[in-house]
């Protein structure tokens, strides 16, 4: 302003001098064009500078956002974090673009399940100093709305003797495992938002100290073979005609039972917890034939609500109309399911034929799937049938997966994962 003032003096005191009068609107024009062309330059910095700081606010946002899953950090504690990661992220910037940010602030709401951040922003300009604006200042803001569900998820590993043919394959299969329990608990999710069950099959699966309960209390064991009956193919409770029987060389001379126990759900927050489920994954033996069905079926046990009565208190599954829980089970095999303990097919490779191992996981996994149990399956240096019978047991192509060594395993399990991520949020 000061400059075009004095630019006006000049041409009162030369108002007779034409050539002086020339000179002044030559250069009160060149003034404005400089000033035209500054702002148009800084505004164009502004935009570039608001579109930043937005994407800085809204990866903030979702930050602290994902903080509120956790019941043990305070509103305060999620805003310092907050404040600390959007430091972090736009000190580099505001150094390159001269930036100035100020009054940060973070607004939590548990209730909506939301986060607000807000900034204020100062941008010296550039040519704008030729009219004598120095500097622009404007806000941002971001909000996200994020809504975690809780996931429970049983793992059923193929832990028969074809597994140590070569042994590299149980070597990988461990590797895999124990990098998805710590991909899965990466982002620290809140208390029970993340529970895990391990269900080793081999020919039959090993219920431990969970025998009695689901056998009715008969003799021998501890492992288990199918269900016979109207609800073979179900999560029915265990009760008198729905009892698991206990598997044995009587009903099929290829039994063998695995060392290796089920877990129910378990809540590995906390890296002593992880440490004892990973231990458990590095000790898996392998041995037997491949009653993957027996492998399946307890891996829906350890989600269904309807065997709840059967697992410790804090590994009963939730309710399947529970809209905030997701319920997966991933199957993971080398071969191809050939054992069973009733019927005439025992022993077919065939899913196919009535009652073998492989139909009535088809069976198994048709029921799961009604129930909203998402499978994922995984075949791992397996034979195209069995490739082709879990492509049909996990219902849809993108959830089933083929793996022909340990590196392919490991990104299985973690696309898997981030499916199950990105399905536990809501934003």
């Amino acid at each position: 302003m000061r400059s075009m003032l004095r630019l006006a003096d000049l041409l009162t005191r030369f108002r007779r001098d034409d050539k002086g009068v020339v000179a002044i609107i030559f250069a009160l024009s060149v003034v404005f064009l400089m000033g035209v062309a500054g702002l148009a330059v800084d505004s164009s910095r502004r935009l570039l500078v608001s579109q930043k700081t937005g994407d800085l606010l809204d990866s903030t946002a979702m930050m602290a956002a994902k903080l509120l899953d956790s019941a043990e950090l305070s509103d305060s504690q999620i805003k310092e974090r907050a404040k600390a990661y959007f430091d972090s992220q736009a000190d580099v910037f505001a150094a390159q673009k001269e930036v100035a940010y100020s009054n940060f602030e973070t607004i939590p709401d548990r209730k909506e399940h939301s986060v607000e951040v807000k900034v204020d922003v100062v941008m010296p300009t550039t040519l704008g100093k030729v009219v004598n604006i120095n500097e622009m200042r404007f806000n941002r803001a971001s909000s996200v709305i994020y809504k975690s569900r809780k996931l429970e998820i049983a793992m059923v590993l193929d832990i028969t003797g074809s597994m140590c043919e070569p042994c590299t394959k149980i070597e990988g299969l461990r590797a895999a495992a124990k990098d998805m329990v710590e991909t899965l608990y990466g982002n620290n999710p809140g208390k029970d938002a993340v529970r895990v069950s391990l269900v080793p099959y081999a020919a039959s699966v090993n219920a431990g100290s969970y025998l009695s309960a689901a056998t009715g209390g008969a003799s021998g064991g501890p492992c288990v073979a199918e269900r016979e009956g109207a609800d073979a193919t179900t999560d029915s409770a265990p009760g008198p005609g729905s009892y698991s029987l206990v598997a044995s060389a009587n009903l099929n001379p290829r039994y063998q039972c695995p060392m290796d126990v089920v877990r129910p759900l378990e809540d590995l927050r906390k890296s002593d917890d992880r440490n004892a489920f990973k231990q458990k994954i590095d000790q898996l033996m392998t041995d037997g034939w491949t009653g993957g069905h027996i492998g399946l079926a307890w891996g829906w046990y350890t989600l269904s609500p309807n065997w709840s009565s059967i697992w410790p208190g804090d590994a009963k599954p939730r309710n399947y109309d529970n809209e905030e829980n997701i319920k997966a089970v991933i199957l993971m095999t080398d071969g191809i399911f050939n054992i069973a303990y009733t019927g005439d097919n025992k022993d077919s490779e065939s899913s196919d034929a009535d009652g073998s191992s492989g139909n009535q996981a088809l069976a198994l996994c048709s029921a799961m799937r009604a129930q909203g149990i998402r499978l994922y399956t995984i075949s791992y240096q397996a034979p195209e049938p069995a490739e082709s019978m879990l492509q049909a047991c996990a219902g849809d192509t993108n959830n089933a997966y083929v793996a022909d060594n340990s590196g392919e395993l490991i990104m299985s399990f973690r696309d898997i994962v981030d499916k199950l991520q990105m399905m536990r949020i809501s934003k």
